[in-house]
């Protein structure tokens, strides 16, 4: 509601965008924003410790966003011309409490009233994973890589990234991430199971799966239409000189230019050769 009265005041004559203040600035987005700008600069150092606290500072956020989808139930005020039925009344509102609640992955990275950073959690594991690499942080690298996962189990950028990280075979992932990927996905089979129930047919594929689209496959490095006033054009990959694919077709499986060591040794690996580190030009902006 008060977005709309928000758009019926900037329609007036005279009134311009300046007028309008954001009295309540949602911090984890600047924290993004400057994670991006130091992973830019290769300061991975300063990109991790912004992108963890935006991660922490976004699932406060996400959590408050389903708290409001719990409001007041009004019994029967769906189907005022029918005769209450208890189930379906309950049905139904348990329904739309379900659909608030997927909403609120891409509600809660709002940028403003009009945009979301897309793909906002599983976009933050995935240059966490490369940052912490470079860090020589090979368990966390391992964790963030196997966060991603969770969104996106049949990635083979990353699931070839964690050959490359030392132990990445005793680790999990990190618990914040497992716990809202398996609530969405309950969340997601319920909401399924409502519709085929009752005979729904028109499904929105975007609100079952708010992560739907795998940036690494779908997109070439530019930035979604969404991404608004934010440089996050340079996608995290870690890639070795030792892929059988011709330098084309890693190209087109990356999205990114591979600078070729002639001295590396085909037989190595990054787990065998410690410090030596995949030479990686990140995307033209």
């Amino acid at each position: 509601m008060m977005r709309d009265n928000l758009e019926y005041y900037q329609k007036h004559e005279n009134v311009t965008d300046d007028m309008f203040v954001n009295l309540e600035p949602i911090s984890f987005i600047d924290d993004y924003d400057h994670g991006i700008q130091a992973y830019n600069h290769e300061d991975y150092k300063e990109a991790v410790a912004f992108f963890e606290k935006a991660l922490s500072k976004y699932y406060q956020v996400e959590n408050e966003c389903r708290a409001h989808c719990e409001m007041e139930f009004d019994p029967g005020s769906e189907y005022k011309d029918e005769a209450t039925n208890f189930h379906r009344q309950i049905t139904d509102h348990y329904r739309s409490v379900l659909e608030c609640y997927m909403k609120c992955p891409n509600e809660a990275a709002r940028v403003n009233n009009e945009s979301y950073v897309r793909n906002f959690v599983p976009k933050i594991y995935h240059y966490l994973q490369f940052a912490y690499y470079n860090l020589d942080q090979h368990k966390n690298a391992a964790r963030t890589a196997k966060s991603y996962l969770l969104f996106y189990p049949n990635n083979q950028l990353i699931s070839n990234n964690l050959k490359y990280f030392k132990n990445a075979e005793d680790t999990r992932p990190i618990a914040n991430a497992s716990k809202f990927s398996r609530r969405l996905k309950a969340q997601s089979q319920i909401l399924r199971h409502i519709y085929q129930s009752f005979g729904v047919h028109d499904v929105d594929e975007n609100l079952l799966n708010p992560f739907m689209e795998d940036e690494d496959e779908n997109t070439e490095g530019n930035l979604d239409s969404n991404d608004v006033k934010i440089d996050d054009t340079a996608e995290p990959a870690a890639v070795t000189a030792d892929d059988s694919a011709t330098l084309e077709e890693t190209k087109a499986a990356t999205n990114i230019d591979v600078v070729i060591n002639d001295s590396a040794n085909k037989e190595n690996n990054l787990t065998e050769a410690e410090g030596d580190k995949a030479e990686v030009n990140k995307p033209k902006k």
